[in-house]
């Protein structure tokens, strides 16, 4: 399972409103090393960077992750009952622009070492364009990996 996060910071990058975001990020990425079912994050990235297409790279600040996971369940274990994600989560709106778009991208992976950027934005816009598939989703619509629509997590 591979998730791809693109959320558009509010301000610059060095503005000093951010420094709480990076500071709980670090912490954030370093304890997700030791997570059940966490495989990797994908820190290679290429030259030039593919942007997904609501991305103005002159006026937006992204704020990228590409991470690979063991399953569907540790994933949302993670993002939403682990208690430091879940703070970050409670604050992402002193951080993050609204969107009236996806910010994430879900989708099963064969080999979890071949995840890469251009992958997950290709992902990411098939599913601003044309919605939820077992292609491309989110924890709102998930498919398991046969292609069907699971139940939402709980």
């Amino acid at each position: 399972m591979a998730l791809y996060t693109c959320p558009k910071l509010e301000r610059p990058y060095d503005n000093p409103a951010n420094k709480s975001f990076e500071e709980l990020g670090g912490r954030i990425m370093e304890k997700v090393k030791d997570v059940p079912g966490h495989i990797r994050f994908v820190y290679e990235m290429p030259e030039p960077m593919p942007w997904p297409n609501y991305i103005n790279t002159e006026t937006d600040y992204p704020a990228l992750t590409l991470s690979v996971w063991e399953d569907i369940d540790s994933l949302f274990t993670f993002s939403y009952r682990d208690n430091l994600h879940a703070s970050a989560l409670r604050q992402r709106k002193d951080w993050f622009k609204r969107s009236d778009h996806p910010i994430y991208v879900l989708w099963y992976v064969e080999d979890p070492n071949t995840v890469d950027y251009h992958e997950a934005v290709e992902r990411m816009n098939f599913l601003c364009e044309h919605g939820p598939s077992p292609y491309a989703f989110d924890f709102h619509h998930l498919y398991n990996q046969q292609g069907n629509v699971m139940q939402k997590s709980k």
